[in-house]
């Protein structure tokens, strides 16, 4: 099983998402919000060296479970990863986002990263100071519960949020439904 950056940002969103993409419903490519952050993502900071952008990381989170994650950027120079996003309404599942890269960092033999996310659009960025250790043990847990929930062959229930209207899963999801 492999584990992304997407999962623990889903995990903090919406459960059912998480399941629903993990088992191959995926439905972000019918999105123009998701669209739209993508390119933010591409159009913003445009003078950044590509040589640290995009980096790829993997490590093992425990046996047949891969972690994955693709930075936007790192600064190897002020040990500082770089995540950009449109909006700043999730800003948790961001956090959470930008620890996973912390921790694959970790793994990877680079330790005491801080992060900044950044959000162009708005002129703004949050910081996110290095992973400490009851950060990282409750990282771990939240990613073995995500293992947990991934294994279930049930997908979770529906659990009515703000979030849904602007959700890529949103017709999916409510196409039984009446409001």
């Amino acid at each position: 099983m492999q584990l992304t950056a997407t999962h623990i940002n889903y995990y903090y969103i919406c459960r059912r998402k998480l399941w629903l993409f993990h088992h191959g419903i995926h439905m972000e490519h019918n999105s123009d919000l998701v669209y739209a952050g993508k390119l933010v993502d591409e159009h913003s900071y445009g003078r950044r060296s590509t040589r640290d952008r995009q980096l790829e990381l993997r490590a093992q989170l425990c046996p047949g479970v891969q972690l994955l994650g693709v930075l936007d950027y790192l600064d190897t120079d002020s040990r500082t990863i770089h995540e950009t996003k449109k909006s700043d309404r999730k800003e948790e599942a961001h956090i959470a986002q930008l620890r996973f890269y912390q921790l694959l960092l970790k793994e990877n033999g680079m330790e005491g990263c801080r992060g900044i996310i950044e959000y162009p659009l708005l002129r703004s960025t949050t910081e996110v100071p290095p992973l400490d250790a009851a950060t990282e043990a409750r990282l771990r847990q939240e990613l073995h519960a995500i293992v947990q929930i991934l294994r279930d062959a049930q997908c979770p229930p529906l659990q009515r949020s703000p979030l849904c209207r602007q959700c890529a899963y949103y017709d999916y999801c409510y196409i039984d439904e009446t409001e």
